[in-house]
């Protein structure tokens, strides 16, 4: 496998199997217990229609996927601007060490510059592996801590340690 017959494309709905198989995998990582919300079905519902929740990329070889990045934009009150916020960034065990973390990246760069967004960032647990990764594509820590709560009545406690999700922003 050469990455340069990787193709970095906006996923389908015929992906979302694989994509859904990713998230959880992902999530199963970080440590979050329920993910039985994450189906095909809940996928194509988040990346199509006129309301789409999230964009989501993938690396895809020959019709396998490789990762995803998922990402949706939000606007910053500070700055005045709009911000790429990368929900996910995911690469498949067996594709790591083949740019294909730095190649979702830089299709998410150019994607913010044709949105208008005027920065890109991402959370970051601080005991994840890949904040070097980060680090060597330029992104750096801003300082900020990003804390989080289950709203009671909208989503299920998703983490093993419901007292709160507590990540490093990069």
């Amino acid at each position: 496998m050469h990455s340069e017959d990787i193709t970095i494309r906006t996923a389908r709905a015929n992906d979302a199997v694989n994509i859904a198989e990713m998230v959880r995998a992902l999530a199963n990582h970080e440590g979050v217990t329920s993910t039985d919300h994450i189906t095909p079905e809940a996928i194509i519902s988040w990346i199509s229609g006129t309301r789409r929740k999230i964009t989501i990329l993938v690396a895809d070889f020959k019709g396998s996927l490789l990762g995803y990045l998922a990402y949706y934009c939000t606007f910053s009150l500070f700055t005045g601007t709009e911000v790429l916020l990368v929900e996910n960034l995911y690469v498949a065990p067996e594709a790591r060490g083949m740019s294909v973390g730095q190649r979702l990246l830089s299709a998410a760069a150019k994607d913010a510059v044709k949105l208008g967004c005027a920065r890109m960032e991402l959370s970051v647990a601080e005991k994840n592996k890949a904040r070097s990764f980060y680090e060597k594509q330029k992104m750096e820590f801003t300082g900020y801590l990003v804390y989080g709560k289950d709203i009671p009545g909208v989503c299920a406690p998703s983490r093993a340690d419901s007292a709160g999700d507590v990540r490093q922003g990069a």
